[in-house]
């Protein structure tokens, strides 16, 4: 039995007008669920269903624990969450999403609250999320310490940024992933810096780190940014510079959108790691695998609504349409036993693109751990593909 069979709510079977369920949230559900954010915790979660009307108003009561890596050191940190939401669900024809009401199918009102549950609880999470000072892993403080310098020249955001021991015109800009930050990409500056001697910036993405910003615009509105900081190295090394862009998970697909931009002769190349072809189609298929409903008319009416508030819509956010701008080439690197990010995606991508272009499949590794699952294997597949364009 799957973990979260339990979780499910059979509304045309309630045999009364309350009903109330108790789940208790540990390791394992977290697990099970496959979140980015929250891996591990204990919390309990009240559930109380009330039919009225023809409705059913779910009250949840989310209390506990939970744990996620600290921006500084990326030791796991506690984080204590207590938090009360409502959620309206009516049956209809067909799925719906009217913002706090939910509309299901009377041929299959089945609602599996797991991942409603754990998108409460991720609400809870601070934005930015740090240890108390002294209690950080103290070998990573000094290690940062030694490998990343902030550097006192910055444009819009927040960024880290360090210059090679030696004198040298190639820059990497690392750009992270969802719900992380420059810091986390440590291991990445690592490599570049000492290995290849690169100079690193590494700047936090909108609404991430300490950077400002009340909108996460899946790399979309931040290609813009990127290009403002390609304009900012270009202007602090000169005009012999030479910038590769290095993206994970997220940061991949800002890359990849930065690419089909009019950028200057010296950004040499794109290393493009478990990226998306666009905002929407991640988004539908994690409605789908998630919370099994299709994307019409959630995702479609969730789009609207971040084009007027942010200004963009899910549609526009599509790295695939920018890869087939570009002619700079391009290392597509992608987990075989990615859930996340499907890995239909990254053929997807790499047909799509014009220019040189190769393709990397690690074996075994999930979303965002092609590095780790084999550090010695993906650091050649880098260093071989960027030695053919940066000199």
């Amino acid at each position: 039995m799957d973990v979260l069979d339990s979780y499910k709510i059979d509304l045309k079977n309630m045999r009364t007008d309350v009903a109330e369920y108790q789940f208790a949230l540990d390791d394992a559900f977290f697990e099970a669920v496959e979140g980015t954010l929250v891996k591990s915790g204990k919390a309990d979660a009240d559930l109380k269903i009330r039919e009225s009307g023809g409705a059913y108003v779910f009250t949840f009561h989310i209390k506990g624990t939970v744990h996620v890596p600290c921006d500084r050191c990326l030791d796991d940190m506690d984080v204590e969450i207590e938090t009360e939401r409502m959620l309206t669900v009516k049956l209809g024809d067909e799925y719906a999403d009217e913002g706090d009401m939910m509309i299901l199918p009377y041929e299959d009102a089945i609602l599996n609250v797991a991942w409603i549950i754990y998108e409460f609880i991720v609400l809870e999470v601070p934005l930015t999320h740090v240890h108390e000072p002294g209690h950080c892993n103290v070998e990573m403080m000094e290690a940062l310490a030694a490998h990343l310098v902030t550097s006192s020249e910055k444009p819009d955001g927040s960024e880290e940024e360090k210059s090679a021991d030696e004198e040298s015109d190639k820059t990497v800009i690392i750009a992270h992933g969802y719900s992380s930050n420059a810091k986390q990409m440590y291991s990445y500056a690592k490599y570049y810096h000492e290995e290849l001697g690169y100079n690193v910036l590494m700047p936090d993405a909108r609404g991430h780190g300490q950077s400002e910003g009340d909108y996460i615009g899946f790399g979309w509105p931040e290609r813009k940014d990127y290009v403002q900081w390609i304009d900012y190295l270009i202007d602090r090394n000169g005009s012999n510079a030479q910038i590769v862009l290095h993206g994970v998970s997220m940061g991949s697909a800002t890359v990849m959108m930065t690419s089909g931009e009019d950028l200057p002769e010296q950004v040499k190349a794109v290393v493009a790691d478990c990226g998306y072809t666009s905002a929407e189609d991640v988004l539908t298929y994690q409605l789908k695998r998630m919370y099994n409903l299709p994307s019409f008319p959630i995702i479609q009416s969730t789009s609207l609504l971040t084009k007027i508030r942010a200004g963009y819509s899910f549609e526009e956010a599509s790295a695939l349409e920018q890869v087939k701008k570009t002619d700079l080439p391009i290392l597509f690197i992608h987990g075989e036993n990615d859930t996340f990010v499907p890995v239909e995606m990254v053929y997807e991508l790499y047909e799509a693109a014009n220019g040189e272009k190769e393709l990397y499949l690690v074996p075994n590794a999930e979303h965002g751990n092609a590095y780790d699952a084999n550090p010695t294997l993906y650091e050649e597949k880098v260093s071989d593909f960027l030695t053919k364009y940066i000199h």
